[in-house]
């Protein structure tokens, strides 16, 4: 393979599924999950929805179910015991889209928008495919 082709292919993205299933509550199906970062863009003040998340730059695991959007850390590496850092009913999910943006380095950026009005940008940290917006996108 050649240095062009190195350079053009994307890393292959974390699957936590077999981590991700045991966490989940009784009726829960996880549906789709993607490794993210909070972006610097928020808005919504005091007492909204998106006041209610970290705007840490830790790497987080979104893991998308049939009744919540669930934030999980699993350490820098992804290989630490994982923590439920927040959760929120998909009921209160307005939509979750691709903004079309990227950010450092080319990472897709997409919009969590609540019902409230409120919204948080995160960064994908890998190029999720369709089926992930389908099952996030409500």
């Amino acid at each position: 393979m050649g240095m062009s082709s190195k350079l053009a292919s994307k890393p292959t993205p974390a699957d936590f599924t077999e981590r991700l299933n045991p966490l989940l509550g009784p009726g829960e199906d996880l549906m789709a999950h993607c490794q993210v970062i909070p972006s610097a863009r928020a808005h919504g003040g005091a007492g909204s929805i998106a006041a209610s998340f970290s705007r840490e730059g830790d790497v987080l695991v979104l893991s998308v179910s049939n009744v919540y959007l669930s934030f999980w850390d699993f350490g820098m590496l992804g290989d630490e015991q994982p923590s439920l850092t927040s959760q929120l009913p998909r009921q209160y999910v307005e939509s979750f889209t691709d903004t079309g943006e990227r950010a450092q380095g080319g990472l897709p950026v997409a919009r969590m928008a609540f019902t409230d009005g409120s919204f948080v940008d995160w960064l994908l940290m890998s190029e999720p495919g369709p089926e992930f917006f389908v099952a996030a996108g409500l």
